[in-house]
């Protein structure tokens, strides 16, 4: 039997959707798209939503969070953690990496009331320093592409794909892989269209193509397969389905925001067809991540080289913003010395660790991957940046006024 697990990541990212519109993208985006879960009440999903994301949800659609919680509560989410704001990962530094992992955390907590047991990573970006990141957050597992792997091992056999492995990092760290979107679907892949299964074919080829691989009888041990798909998908295929297939290569994305009626919901309700017939297969094993982590252990270890160059397009034509990344990195550097000598000193240092925590926050979000190079000024990064700079000299010269207070 074949054990199977969908993971989706839930972003608004400002790249694409122009502030103010965002909560167009949750109404007609996510709350189709969990209560279509929660409808079918069989299919297990592990849900990675960035914590800016998370926040948005709480504060401002409480019913939809409640309904989220109600699947944690139920076993039928499971609630991965995926960032602050969704950098890649193999391009930004050790410690901003920590820190984007550190707060969406923090958040996570905070708003669902779980304690995560694993990652995904945002635009597939691997580096050898994630799993000592990892180990030193309490995280067991992490959701990775196949690209790095056939990169680093073209003749991987296929079976490898559908079970856990070990990652190594640097000095020492390790961490459970498992690799995502074994085979590629879309937004069609449980989309019923006037009767007819759009997509379904293929996804019932790839269901038993896999299944090849299990060994293990009903209790659904043996191999897994890691089904991928954005939390968006209602809202994006509805929108595709309204301008049209080239729509995509013509910028349909910049129309984010724009509101679709009732459609999204009525396209999710006639994918909930596709999950029915999918959930009724008695040869499919639906489990979570860590529910099949619990069975499962690694068999093999390996490592892997970073994937930087493979995402060397987020960097190009962004020079100036990385040279202003940098520039606030070093004034929140400065800030945080000054806090520290000011702390053994015996001084309140509050304020100013507020204002320093405030500038992360800001340079943690102008990370933001989606359209680093085509957006920018969608996102306002080059703003997030200058302000974080602001936060942290201001933050500087709060604990240098504590320290001068005692000489």
């Amino acid at each position: 039997m074949l054990t199977v697990t969908f993971a989706s990541n839930l972003g608004l990212y400002r790249t694409f959707i122009e502030a103010g519109l965002e909560d167009v993208y949750v109404r007609e985006g996510y709350e189709p798209f969990i209560d279509m879960l929660l409808a079918n009440g069989k299919v297990k999903i592990n849900l990675f939503i960035e914590g800016v994301t998370a926040r948005h949800i709480a504060d401002d659609h409480p019913d939809l969070a409640d309904r989220i919680r109600k699947g944690l509560s139920s076993g039928q989410f499971e609630m991965g953690t995926y960032t602050y704001n969704h950098p890649v990962l193999s391009t930004i530094p050790y410690r901003d990496t920590f820190k984007q992992m550190e707060e969406g955390l923090r958040i996570d907590r905070d708003v669902w009331g779980v304690e995560p047991r694993g990652t995904a990573l945002p635009e597939a970006g691997w580096d050898p320093s994630l799993p000592r990141v990892l180990n030193d957050l309490g995280l067991e597992y992490m959701i990775m592409g196949r690209k790095e792997i056939e990169r680093d091992f073209p003749s991987m056999d296929e079976e490898f794909f559908h079970k856990p492995f070990t990652v190594n990092g640097i000095l020492g760290s390790c961490v459970t892989g498992l690799v995502m979107n074994a085979f590629e679907s879309d937004d069609r892949y449980f989309y019923i269209e006037g009767g007819v299964i759009q997509g379904f074919k293929q996804n019932v080829a790839d269901f038993d193509r896999c299944a090849r691989f299990t060994k293990g009888g009903t209790d659904g041990s043996g191999r897994i397969m890691v089904c991928k798909n954005d939390g968006e998908f209602v809202y994006e295929g509805t929108m595709k389905a309204k301008y049209g297939a080239a729509s995509e290569r013509n910028g349909y994305w910049m129309r984010f925001g724009e509101s679709l009626g009732d459609e999204p919901r009525k396209r999710a309700e006639e994918m909930k067809k596709g999950w029915d017939i999918l959930t009724s297969r008695n040869d499919l094993c639906f489990k979570t991540v860590s529910e099949y982590l619990a069975g499962n252990k690694p068999a093999q270890a390996i490592n892997l080289r970073p994937s930087f160059k493979a995402h060397r397009e987020w960097l190009e034509g962004s020079e100036k913003l990385a040279a202003m990344l940098e520039e606030s990195r070093n004034e929140i550097r400065r800030a945080e010395y000054t806090l520290k000598l000011a702390g053994k000193l015996g001084r309140n240092t509050g304020l100013a660790e507020q204002t320093v925590h405030q500038a992360w926050l800001l340079l943690l979000e102008a990370e933001i991957s989606t359209g680093r190079r085509a957006c920018a000024h969608v996102a306002g990064k080059a703003t997030r940046v200058y302000k974080s700079m602001e936060l942290a000299v201001k933050a500087a010269q709060l604990a240098e006024k504590a320290v001068d207070q005692i000489q």
